[in-house]
């Protein structure tokens, strides 16, 4: 073999190694379209937002072996959702490996051959795993990290402040996965990265560089323009959307392929074949409770600019936290519609602080919501939460019971739900709240692979929680008849609401 050729990276990515294809065969391995834009825009810090099929694990996994093979003492770290996950990604390296040229193997020998960790005679090395602490690593990959970040935000936080900071400056990170909602490590990252992209800002060792593959970029989403004959209005309109947002021209080619596989995907799409940065966290994300509800609202032009209607009543609806953060929904209701007009949160505050934010809305309210803990006594003043906030002039309070356990946990979101059908959300004074309910998901157990029937205990709990706590309350109270009547002026009744 020629060794002035082996002295070329580029020659070698796209000559010397074997890898199996989708149909399992061997075949050598050439960068696709994409992997060559990605080899071309590589950056030290890499965050890959992107769709489906487009290589870029085996791009990664051969990537890393050349780095192994042809440095010594390199040390590469893979992290996945699951240690399997990993483990395939290994694999790929493996057969690379084991298809090169018999003169390069003799010379580099693996001394360490498991399904978790290969070591080379040069002293270069490539473990995997779900996480990575300890030693220094010249390439980390991290592969679908927004459903790690998703399913859990513990691992997701690890790998920040574990793995990444065990690659020296200089050294090579690839964070690459489809999008899962709003919110989460992943979803800062690609937000960070972004503004940077945005602004035009110099990057430096520390910044991440953000490279969006959406479903119309290359060749690999075609399908003969004449399997679709006839387009829908809604199809047409969301294409010229596209196109004046990315600057491009669909090929009918694209079309026909986006309209049949959109077929199969259905909800799914946005997440697995985005066409904008946007799009590719706006799907339903597992485990979700809300999301759907968001998505829906959104696509029927329900969340937009909602105004303050002074000739209606303001109920608010809180979620109380002492050193956590309180949350407050600001709702009216209009005949058949209910409106969110106003979302605030805050944390280390006392009621006074809340009071004075009430007062300066300026809107006029006829109840607030409270749950079950607005009754506990604070140790240093003696008096219920209840009696310090109507003493601030925040009244008349209502107390929401207490859900008993998982079953009446999950009715109240069921009402949260069927409330979210015909809401009506203020896009930008509820945008914080929004950002909850779509977060808003099932605890995930790590253990059994599944999620748990109850929701995970974060950020977006308060907000959820308090918008539960007005579902709940108004449905006790006789829902839009209770809230119709107040804005008529009726007197508002007493109400129980204590064991």
């Amino acid at each position: 073999m020629d060794g002035d050729r082996l002295l070329d990276i580029e020659w070698r990515l796209d000559n010397l190694y074997r890898i199996k294809d989708k149909w399992g065969q061997k075949i050598k391995f050439v960068r696709n379209e994409s992997q060559l834009q990605l080899w071309r825009d590589m950056h030290t810090l890499n965050i890959i937002l992107k769709d489906r099929q487009r290589g870029f694990s085996t791009f990664i996994a051969i990537l890393i072996l050349d780095n192994c093979l042809f440095n010594s003492n390199q040390s590469c770290g893979i992290i996945d959702l699951s240690l399997p996950d990993a483990k395939k990604k290994l694999a790929k390296i493996k057969f690379a490996y084991d298809n090169l040229p018999e003169e390069i193997r003799e010379k580099l020998q693996l001394t360490t051959d498991n399904k978790e960790l290969l070591e080379w005679n040069n002293g270069s090395s490539v473990a995997v795993g779900t996480s990575h602490r300890g030693g220094t690593c010249q390439i980390l990959h991290i592969s679908e990290f927004g459903k790690i970040a998703a399913r859990r935000p513990d691992r997701a936080r690890e790998i920040r402040t574990g793995a990444l900071n065990t690659v020296a400056p200089g050294c090579y990170v690839f964070i690459e996965s489809t999008g899962e909602g709003k919110g989460g490590e992943f979803f800062d990252y690609v937000q960070e990265a972004r503004k940077l992209q945005d602004e035009g800002d110099r990057l430096t060792d520390l910044d991440f560089n953000l490279h969006f593959f959406a479903a119309w970029h290359g060749d690999e989403n075609k399908l003969p323009a004449e399997y679709v004959q006839h387009y829908t209005q809604k199809q047409l309109d969301y294409f010229e959307k596209v196109e004046v947002e990315n600057s491009i021209t669909l090929s009918p080619e694209f079309r026909a392929w986006y309209v049949k596989k959109k077929a199969q995907q259905k909800d799914d799409m946005v997440r697995e074949y985005p066409n904008t940065i946007d799009e590719a966290f706006e799907s339903s994300v597992d485990g979700s409770y809300y999301s759907k509800k968001i998505i829906a609202a959104r696509k029927a032009g329900r969340i937009t600019k909602v105004p303050y209607e002074e000739s209606l009543h303001t109920i608010t609806a809180w979620d109380l936290g002492m050193n956590d953060a309180m949350s407050i929904w600001f709702i009216q209701a209009n005949g058949l519609e209910y409106r969110l007009i106003d979302y605030y949160e805050n944390s280390g505050e006392g009621f006074p602080h809340y009071a004075q934010v009430l007062k300066d809305k300026g809107y006029f309210y006829s109840a607030h919501l409270m749950p079950h803990d607005v009754n506990v006594r604070e140790l240093g003043t003696g008096r219920s939460r209840i009696e310090a906030a109507e003493a601030l002039g925040i009244k008349p309070v209502e107390r929401v019971p207490r859900a008993r356990g998982a079953e009446e946990v999950n009715a109240d979101i069921d009402c949260v739900r069927s409330f979210l059908n015909s809401c009506w959300i203020d896009k930008e004074k509820c945008s914080r709240g929004i950002e909850c309910l779509e977060a808003y998901r099932k605890d995930w157990n790590e253990r059994l692979g599944v999620f748990n029937n109850s929701p995970r205990k974060d950020w977006s709990g308060h907000g959820a929680d308090a918008l539960r706590t007005f579902a709940k309350g108004i449905k006790i109270l006789g829902g839009l008849d209770f809230l119709n009547y107040n804005n008529q002026d009726m007197n508002l009744s007493s109400h129980d609401f204590y064991y």
